[in-house]
């Protein structure tokens, strides 16, 4: 066990230098993020499940007036252009969770977070960000007189977490904000890789996305564009991008996107940048794939030629 500890601190001593070291800080572009609104489904067992992922250009108004009705000690206050965010709804076995990471566009700084879970344990969880800090308060029913008024809840827990990690001038990134992270990144080529620090809802983890292979990928799905529906039923070119964090601490919290985990991968169609398919693992079903049904795209000037 002793020798296990020590292999694993030297493994964590090495990533930490090899992060410390990692070319400049990621940029993103929200300019690449051709989708505004995307609906996905996994079907396995007679067990589905569904997803509705939204991305909001201007937030910065939104996360203002969430601020004043849950304020934090302190907080990190972005100029009035400099918050997006993204939503994700997910539909379970009766149960539904809403994720919502506010951050900026460009650099991918984490600024709040806010997640919701309806069914047999409900709770809420706020985030509120610093440069190196996450304040976390939980607030579920205390008992079942409490449950269906969530204004009345009194279960409250208050957490501080250290956002400590190598290089500490690099922004933290929230999970929910994967989605557009990836669309956003300059991903373009096989061999591409982009690494951040990640916030995961404990921790601080390294996440890894690298462009792995350029397969063709078979798509099924309605895509809404300039008030115009198009059924897509087309083999389209896409970039395999596998998603993975490795801790920078003794931890083990897993990076989760759509509720999927160990070796995520994502294939996102090159012309558009919109995920198309998604691979990996749930705890409910094992080895999974969640497909694209509809994505609304963003008011453009032009489309792009088909």
């Amino acid at each position: 066990m002793k020798h296990w500890r020590s292999l694993r601190g030297i493994a964590l001593l090495t990533l930490a230098a090899s992060l410390a070291t990692a070319g400049p800080t990621p940029r993103f572009d929200p300019g690449r993020v051709a989708w505004r609104e995307l609906s996905f489904k996994a079907s396995k067992w007679l067990i589905t499940a569904r997803s509705d992922v939204v991305f909001t250009t201007e937030a910065a108004a939104e996360l203002q007036e969430a601020a004043s009705r849950s304020p934090a000690p302190s907080r990190l206050t972005p100029g009035a252009d400099q918050a997006a965010s993204v939503t994700i709804v997910s539909r379970l076995l009766g149960r539904q969770s809403t994720y919502r990471a506010f951050f900026d566009p460009t650099g991918g700084q984490a600024y709040a977070a806010f997640k919701h879970n309806r069914g047999r344990k409900p709770y809420r969880k706020t985030f509120w960000f610093t440069a190196d800090s996450a304040s976390m308060r939980r607030a579920a029913p205390a008992d079942r007189s409490e449950r269906n008024d969530p204004a009345r809840w009194s279960d409250i827990e208050d957490v501080r977490y250290a956002l400590e990690h190598p290089t500490p001038t690099r922004p933290v990134v929230e999970s929910t904000a994967l989605f557009y992270l990836i669309a956003a990144s300059s991903l373009e080529q096989v061999g591409d890789v982009v690494e951040t620090p990640i916030f995961t809802g404990r921790e601080v983890a390294l996440a890894i996305m690298e462009a792995t292979a350029a397969p063709m990928v078979k798509a099924r799905y309605t895509r809404l564009e300039n008030g115009r529906a198009t059924r897509v039923k087309a083999r389209e070119a896409a970039l395999e991008i596998s998603v993975r964090a490795t801790a920078l601490s003794d931890g083990n919290e897993p990076l989760k996107l759509l509720g999927l985990k160990e070796d995520i991968r994502v294939y996102l169609c090159r012309k558009r940048r919109i995920p198309l398919l998604l691979r990996g693992r749930m705890d409910t079903v094992g080895s999974i794939e969640v497909r694209l049904e509809r994505a609304t795209l963003a008011a453009m000037d032009f489309a792009p030629s088909d």
